[in-house]
């Protein structure tokens, strides 16, 4: 009939109980004491759909049951719930038992323990503030996930408030989207980000070498219009191992017009090798984003693929997707050597009545990404020296940092007044144990505003003061 709350059950006790018809139940709900941290990964549970029941009902689920809709809470329904058990039996008319028909026994429900470093965690959210993106941490020997911040948050308290529906409502019809867990189901063009695909690529197919030079004049004109390099006034003659360094637009255009020439499949070729275009595989929900071709323009935009599209894609710009996760599950697999790692957030899930039945998760190696180990050593190289003077595009940002940080800076063009601010990178470069993204929407160059937010998610894992830096 209707829901009332504990204090209001007390106070109208008497009368309730006298009430023929009515019964009073009992129902669980869940308390999140943690409030809006982590509230994306934890997520909430809501009263169960029609759909749901009729897809469940075989599992004993009922139309008074919970269940998770978002985040750990979704994923781990299964676990988090248990199984209700059962027997089915035939009575004779005293009452007696003739025969059982079926015995289904009851499954334990799981605590479920998650990889968050909630400490890490929170740094993140503080440094997002208010502005509208996300920063992933992820464990490189792993792929679990340490932090996944995204801003705007929500209350899970709120959202599963059975007292107050309208609640729910509410936060779902906000028009930033607070529901959206933008490190995983955010898509964005990834700038000069990308340049790390393009730049192995590059390498591997042997069209060039870490010494390949090229003349950066500010603006490139190879297609007939033109195209202008971050740097108006050009960086001169460039090779490509600094071309990485500095971000020369112009140098990237040159090698995306080759791969083109090459073989107008082979950069998307690269991008999906490294994870791009397809679900990472975590726990949560997330987007697979777009690895754009030939075929997928034919039928959006009702041309065949151009080399001007390899060519802005090279860049990181054009019809190409990501979300931060995948930037971040990208940097894992540079900073491993090639090994590729699902990313994850499950730990544990603990049956307290028998440990026994208790499972850990251990890391899923999931792929190797197939290019030779001179290859990955000098992508390597390039991005332990963006972090350092004289031409790292975030040295600056860097310039006192005690442990030597990989990373790459990217601003990429979207709708808007400012472009997205990114920056990926790996700690420490030459020992690597943890890959950090940053990702603000609409805020402006990389190296100012996303590699700063990285620098101090750093500073937290590794426990250093870096609060005099700017």
């Amino acid at each position: 009939m209707g829901l009332i709350s504990a204090e209001v059950a007390q106070a109208n006790y008497d009368l309730l109980a006298q009430l023929a018809g009515i019964q009073m139940r009992e129902q669980a709900a869940r308390a999140y004491p943690q409030g809006e941290r982590a509230s994306h990964v934890v997520g909430y549970v809501g009263p169960i759909s029609a759909e749901e029941l009729a897809a469940w009902a075989d599992q004993g689920y009922e139309e008074t049951d919970l269940v998770g809709k978002l985040g750990v809470e979704r994923a781990a329904e299964p676990l988090l719930a248990g199984r209700k058990g059962g027997r089915l039996v035939v009575l004779s008319p005293e009452g007696a038992e003739v025969s059982t028909l079926a015995d289904v026994p009851a499954e334990q429900s799981r605590n479920v323990h998650i990889t968050l470093d909630m400490a890490l965690q929170e740094q993140a959210e503080a440094l997002l503030g208010n502005r509208l993106g996300s920063v992933v941490a992820l464990e490189v020997p792993s792929g679990r996930a340490l932090a996944l911040a995204s801003f705007p948050r929500f209350d899970p308290n709120a959202v599963a408030n059975l007292l107050s529906p309208q609640e729910r409502l509410t936060v779902a019809g906000r028009p930033d989207r607070p529901l959206v867990n933008r490190a995983t189901q955010g898509l964005y063009p990834c700038g000069s980000v990308f340049k790390i695909v393009t730049m192995l690529a590059a390498l591997e197919t042997g069209l060039f070498t870490p010494q390949s030079t090229f003349t950066c004049t500010g603006v490139w004109t190879r297609l007939g219009i033109p195209m202008w390099c971050w740097k108006r006034d050009g960086h001169g003659v460039i090779d490509l191992f600094n071309g990485l360094i500095e971000s020369c637009d112009v140098v990237f255009y040159e090698v995306g017009l080759a791969l083109y020439n090459r073989d107008p499949t082979l950069l998307q070729s690269f991008a999906r090798r490294m994870g791009f275009g397809a679900p990472t595989g975590i726990e949560v929900d997330e987007e697979a984003g777009l690895v754009p071709d030939d075929k997928w323009k034919r039928a959006q935009v009702g041309v065949g693929w151009t080399p001007g599209d390899t060519v802005n894609m090279a860049i990181g710009q054009g019809f190409l997707l990501v979300t931060p996760l995948q930037v971040a599950h990208m940097m894992v697999t540079v900073a491993s050597g090639g090994t590729m790692y699902r990313p994850t957030l499950l730990a544990m899930a603990e049956d307290v009545t028998n440990q026994a039945n208790t499972r850990s998760y251990q890391p899923d190696i999931v792929g190797t990404l197939d290019v030779s180990s001179r290859t990955m050593e000098t992508v390597r190289a390039a991005l332990a020296r963006v972090t350092r003077p004289p031409r790292g595009t975030a040295s600056f940002v860097f310039r006192d940092f005690p442990i030597p940080v990989a990373g790459k800076t990217g601003t990429a063009e979207a709708p808007g007044e400012n472009p997205h601010a990114w920056f990926a990178a790996y700690a420490p470069a030459n020992r690597p144990e943890v890959a950090v993204v940053a990702m603000l929407e609409n805020a402006g160059e990389g190296s100012g505003v996303a590699a700063p937010v990285v620098r101090d998610v750093l500073a937290a894992y590794f426990g250093l003061d870096v609060s005099d830096e700017t």
